[in-house]
């Protein structure tokens, strides 16, 4: 495959400037030959999925060190709850939520995403809303290839949106700061 000869005279700029040290290599203006993925198509889900997991370990870096499950708490919001399901070798499969403070039922777990982390691929992809009965990626009304793809695309579109809001207003769970942490479910949602 032939490199243009554009793409080579930017290479060398790079190099010259940063006198060989790949680690501190930086793009200053974005180039014409790169094209963002559309959205909705797998190219842009795939990039989705790798914004996902850099918000995913901004608020949560210390996942290894979480036991089961942890809660935040930021003054004047509701307490951001981590549960983890699963924990392999490379990935974690995580459920994150906020309590809701129902009219009838007491608290509700709203949203409250099954997320499954991928540590070797960095990448964290929403598998479905506990909280919405029938509406899991596995939902006969989501069989064929394209809704699958809007399916997920929505859904980790909001994780995006979620993990975003989340660190702006201070949420994380690094356990050294404002973070509990037990080795189990809490038995009552929180006042």
């Amino acid at each position: 495959m032939m490199v243009p000869a554009s793409v080579q005279h930017l290479v060398q700029i790079y190099v010259t400037r940063y006198r060989g040290n790949y680690n501190d290599m930086q793009v200053l203006a974005p180039a014409a030959f790169l094209q963002m993925p559309e959205p909705r198509s797998f190219t842009g889900l795939m990039e989705l999925y790798e914004a996902n997991y850099i918000r995913f370990r901004r608020l949560c870096p210390g996942l290894d060190k979480i036991s089961n499950h942890a809660v935040c708490a930021v003054e004047g919001a509701l307490d951001l709850h981590l549960r983890i399901v699963e924990r392999t070798r490379y990935t974690h499969t995580v459920i994150l939520t906020n309590y809701l403070q129902g009219d009838r039922v007491g608290f509700s777990p709203k949203p409250n995403l099954r997320i499954r982390v991928y540590h070797d691929a960095r990448q964290a992809e929403v598998l479905d809303d506990q909280s919405r009965a029938g509406h899991s990626g596995a939902s006969p009304l989501y069989r064929s290839a394209d809704s699958q793809l809007v399916f997920r695309w929505r859904w980790n579109r909001f994780l995006y949106k979620w993990l975003g809001y989340c660190l702006y207003h201070g949420y994380g769970f690094p356990l050294e700061a404002g973070c509990l942490s037990s080795s189990s479910e809490p038995s009552a949602a929180p006042v």
